[in-house]
Protein backbone atom coordinates (compact mmCIF):
# COMPACT_ATOMS: atom_id res chain seq x y z
CA UNK A 1 0.00 0.00 0.00
CA UNK A 2 1.40 3.33 -0.98
CA UNK A 3 1.34 5.84 1.90
CA UNK A 4 0.39 8.55 -0.58
CA UNK A 5 -2.80 6.62 -1.38
CA UNK A 6 -3.91 6.66 2.27
CA UNK A 7 -6.82 9.05 2.62
CA UNK A 8 -7.71 8.17 6.21
CA UNK A 9 -5.42 9.00 9.13
CA UNK A 10 -5.57 6.06 11.57
CA UNK A 11 -5.13 8.45 14.50
CA UNK A 12 -8.76 9.37 13.83
CA UNK A 13 -9.62 6.05 15.49
CA UNK A 14 -8.05 7.39 18.68
CA UNK A 15 -9.94 10.67 18.31
CA UNK A 16 -13.18 8.67 18.10
CA UNK A 17 -12.21 6.74 21.23
CA UNK A 18 -11.64 10.01 23.10
CA UNK A 19 -14.99 11.37 21.94
CA UNK A 20 -16.73 8.20 23.08
CA UNK A 21 -15.12 8.19 26.53
CA UNK A 22 -16.27 11.78 27.07
CA UNK A 23 -19.79 11.31 25.68
CA UNK A 24 -22.45 11.50 28.36
CA UNK A 25 -24.40 8.72 26.65
CA UNK A 26 -21.41 6.37 26.88
CA UNK A 27 -20.93 6.62 30.62
CA UNK A 28 -22.74 3.39 31.43
CA UNK A 29 -22.58 1.52 28.14
CA UNK A 30 -20.11 -1.31 28.20
CA UNK A 31 -20.37 -1.53 24.40
CA UNK A 32 -18.83 1.95 24.22
CA UNK A 33 -15.92 0.87 26.40
CA UNK A 34 -15.33 -2.19 24.23
CA UNK A 35 -15.41 0.00 21.10
CA UNK A 36 -12.99 2.49 22.68
CA UNK A 37 -10.47 -0.27 23.36
CA UNK A 38 -10.81 -1.61 19.82
CA UNK A 39 -10.40 1.80 18.19
CA UNK A 40 -7.44 2.68 20.43
CA UNK A 41 -5.67 -0.48 19.33
CA UNK A 42 -6.45 0.08 15.65
CA UNK A 43 -5.11 3.64 15.81
CA UNK A 44 -1.75 2.36 17.02
CA UNK A 45 -1.42 -0.74 14.88
CA UNK A 46 -2.28 1.16 11.69
CA UNK A 47 0.01 4.08 12.49
CA UNK A 48 2.81 1.60 13.19
CA UNK A 49 2.16 -0.25 9.93
CA UNK A 50 2.26 2.95 7.90
CA UNK A 51 5.52 4.02 9.54
CA UNK A 52 7.09 0.57 9.17
CA UNK A 53 6.12 -0.22 5.59
CA UNK A 54 8.75 1.96 3.88
CA UNK A 55 11.41 0.90 6.38
CA UNK A 56 10.97 -2.84 5.87
CA UNK A 57 10.29 -2.63 2.14
CA UNK A 58 7.33 -4.99 2.23
CA UNK A 59 3.76 -3.91 1.46
CA UNK A 60 1.21 -3.95 4.28
CA UNK A 61 -0.85 -7.15 3.96
CA UNK A 62 -4.54 -6.57 3.30
CA UNK A 63 -5.55 -9.64 5.32
CA UNK A 64 -5.37 -11.17 8.78
CA UNK A 65 -1.59 -11.26 8.27
CA UNK A 66 -1.62 -7.49 8.83
CA UNK A 67 -1.23 -7.86 12.62
CA UNK A 68 1.68 -10.32 12.32
CA UNK A 69 3.34 -7.96 9.81
CA UNK A 70 3.35 -5.15 12.36
CA UNK A 71 4.62 -7.33 15.21
CA UNK A 72 7.37 -8.87 13.07
CA UNK A 73 8.40 -5.49 11.64
CA UNK A 74 8.65 -3.98 15.14
CA UNK A 75 10.80 -6.91 16.25
CA UNK A 76 13.06 -6.55 13.17
CA UNK A 77 13.53 -2.87 13.98
CA UNK A 78 14.37 -3.86 17.58
CA UNK A 79 11.43 -1.76 18.82
CA UNK A 80 10.69 -4.21 21.60
CA UNK A 81 9.06 -1.73 23.99
CA UNK A 82 6.63 -0.73 21.27
CA UNK A 83 6.01 -4.37 20.35
CA UNK A 84 5.30 -5.32 23.97
CA UNK A 85 2.96 -2.40 24.64
CA UNK A 86 1.16 -2.96 21.35
CA UNK A 87 0.81 -6.61 22.38
CA UNK A 88 -0.87 -5.54 25.63
CA UNK A 89 -3.29 -3.34 23.69
CA UNK A 90 -4.02 -6.26 21.36
CA UNK A 91 -4.83 -8.55 24.30
CA UNK A 92 -7.20 -5.93 25.72
CA UNK A 93 -8.77 -5.56 22.28
CA UNK A 94 -9.21 -9.33 22.01
CA UNK A 95 -10.87 -9.39 25.44
CA UNK A 96 -13.15 -6.50 24.49
CA UNK A 97 -14.11 -8.01 21.13
CA UNK A 98 -14.31 -11.73 21.89
CA UNK A 99 -14.74 -12.34 25.63
CA UNK A 100 -18.30 -11.33 26.32
CA UNK A 101 -18.15 -12.97 29.76
CA UNK A 102 -15.46 -10.47 30.83
CA UNK A 103 -16.77 -7.14 32.13
CA UNK A 104 -15.10 -4.13 30.55
CA UNK A 105 -15.23 -1.00 32.68
CA UNK A 106 -14.59 2.65 31.98
CA UNK A 107 -11.19 2.54 33.69
CA UNK A 108 -9.90 -0.05 31.22
CA UNK A 109 -11.16 2.05 28.30
CA UNK A 110 -9.48 5.18 29.68
CA UNK A 111 -6.27 3.22 30.20
CA UNK A 112 -6.44 1.93 26.60
CA UNK A 113 -6.61 5.51 25.31
CA UNK A 114 -3.71 6.57 27.52
CA UNK A 115 -1.64 3.54 26.53
CA UNK A 116 -2.39 4.11 22.84
CA UNK A 117 -1.11 7.69 23.09
CA UNK A 118 2.03 6.48 24.85
CA UNK A 119 2.63 3.76 22.26
CA UNK A 120 2.19 6.20 19.36
CA UNK A 121 4.91 8.39 20.83
CA UNK A 122 7.12 5.40 21.65
CA UNK A 123 6.82 3.90 18.18
CA UNK A 124 7.82 7.14 16.53
CA UNK A 125 10.87 7.42 18.78
CA UNK A 126 11.92 3.77 18.37
CA UNK A 127 11.54 3.31 14.62
CA UNK A 128 11.80 6.71 12.96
Amino acid sequence: MNRKSIRFDPENFLTLAELLIDAKESQSLEASYRTIINRSYLAVVWKAALLLEPLVGVPIPQSAEFYRFVEDALAKRNALNSKNKLGALRRWRNDADYKLDVRVRKGRAEYAISTAKDVLTLIESEIV
